[in-house]
């Protein structure tokens, strides 16, 4: 007994969506540790090492 259908068109609209939910928990997961990131490096202390210096453009 077939209690529903879809059409090729649904497939693609599940397949979007499941991927769209994946991207979004990864830009989510990013967020996380670069406010954990930053958290920690406020709490260790104002010093600088030399990834953290940005050169700045001479003009």
């Amino acid at each position: 007994m077939i209690n529903g259908y879809l059409d090729p068109a649904s497939g693609s609209a599940i397949i979007g969506a499941v991927a769209a939910g994946a991207a979004g928990a990864g830009v989510a997961a990013r967020t996380m540790m670069a406010k954990m990131r930053l958290k920690k490096r406020s709490a260790d202390g104002p010093e600088l090492d030399e990834s953290s210096v940005v050169d700045e453009p001479t003009q």
